[in-house]
């Protein structure tokens, strides 16, 4: 049961993630194309706000760092576990 639930789970974040994607380029980003000659400062930044760096997309060509310990010592975790707490 808990595969489906997380299977479902991420299907709706897939499907969120894609109307947060429709509303910035097809709305957002069409409105902020109004301040192209009077601040172009401000679409600059704009832009490069948007720009999506390092993400660690599975396909992106490069490997997600790998994280590190709760003391940020900079050292990598070489094995991590999860444990569920019990539902109160």
């Amino acid at each position: 049961m808990a595969r489906k639930t997380n299977s479902t789970n991420t299907e709706l974040l897939r499907q969120e993630f894609l109307r947060a994607d429709m509303v910035l380029k097809d709305r957002i980003d069409g409105l902020i194309r109004q301040f192209d000659e009077t601040n172009p400062q401000f679409v600059m930044s704009y832009k490069n706000a948007r720009k999506i760096t390092g993400a660690g997309v599975q396909g992106s060509g490069g490997t997600p760092p790998a994280p590190t310990t709760p003391r940020s010592s900079g050292r990598r975790c070489v094995h991590a576990s999860l444990q569920r707490r019990p539902d109160n």
